[in-house]
């Protein structure tokens, strides 16, 4: 009887970890970003092999919200990690138009596509989104 007690209690914590472990987070999609050197630093060719990608955006544009949900999806498909550079969040930094511009964004929702250090082209608001996945190819 002890023996199968304890089976059950070993069987059950063995489920629960395996679960745990399953239901952990994504290494892709939209990660948002707490400093502007996080982007920056994208920026240093010696720093950042390949390609990377920033997404610029505000929850209170109303184009943002078009275009976001869409951005999320190709990611899902494609598995790609974008980090989210919320520009609500940063408008009062005193680096913020030196940050955009080093992007060349000049709106919201913008896309950047970074390769090697370099910014390599920029996707502004785009509704299609087979233009958003053809962009990320």
């Amino acid at each position: 009887m002890k023996i199968t007690k304890i089976l059950s209690l070993l069987i059950c914590m063995m489920l629960i970890l395996i679960l745990g472990a399953c239901g952990g987070k994504n290494d892709y999609g939209l990660v948002e970003v707490d400093k502007e050197k996080e982007i920056v630093s994208l920026l240093d060719s010696k720093e950042t092999r390949g390609v990377r990608y920033v997404y610029f955006g505000r929850p209170t544009c109303p184009e943002c919200k078009i275009f976001q949900p869409k951005l999320e999806e190709v990611l899902d498909s494609k598995k790609i990690k974008v980090l989210y550079f919320n520009t609500d969040t940063f408008k009062e930094s005193d680096t913020f138009f030196k940050t955009v511009s080093m992007f060349n964004v000049s709106s919201v929702p913008s896309l950047v596509r970074i390769e090697n250090g370099k910014v390599q082209k920029v996707l502004l608001y785009e509704k299609d989104k087979s233009k958003i996945d053809s962009f990320m190819d």
